[in-house]
């Protein structure tokens, strides 16, 4: 992992080092893929992770959270306004309204997919071919367009 050019990353790993952290997930493709590639990025440098994935309501609410997490990462899916906007990490394509309250965002409403927004901002020159894999998943899932593929990942892929 190529921490040294990317500060997204390095910010987003220096928020989870030694951290209780819960991520949680949109459960389509989408969400599912980018909640993967996150847990790899991350898992090495937790306390401790758990994770949820819903989707019949695009929201993550307070009764979804368990154990007390120093820090929830929500990726393809809305943390509810009853969270402590401080322990947010909020990655998205979705349209909001207040990316910016959040302890870190990242967030593109013009992204097709979480997945290719991950890849852009966190994994761009990262060539392990799952996480490759992972992104394009989401990609398609997510009804992204073979000719709209990003060219670096295409060449990659």
């Amino acid at each position: 992992m190529v921490l040294d050019n990317n500060p997204e990353l390095k910010k987003l790993i220096s928020l989870v080092k030694d951290k209780k952290v819960m991520l949680c997930a949109h459960w389509d493709a989408d969400g599912v893929c980018s909640a993967a590639i996150i847990y790899h990025l991350v898992k090495e440098h937790v306390k401790e992770i758990s994770t949820i994935s819903k989707g019949d309501i695009f929201l993550i609410e307070e009764k979804d959270i368990k154990g007390d997490p120093d820090i929830i990462i929500c990726a393809d899916i809305q943390p509810s306004f009853g969270l402590d906007p401080k322990k947010i990490v909020y990655i998205d394509h979705h349209p909001n309204s207040s990316p910016d309250r959040y302890l870190f965002s990242i967030h593109n409403a013009d992204a097709q997919s979480t997945s290719i927004l991950i890849w852009e901002k966190l994994l761009k020159n990262n060539t392990d071919k799952y996480m490759i894999f992972l992104s394009l998943l989401g990609y398609f899932g997510d009804g992204g367009d073979r000719e709209d593929i990003p060219v670096e990942l295409q060449v990659l892929a």
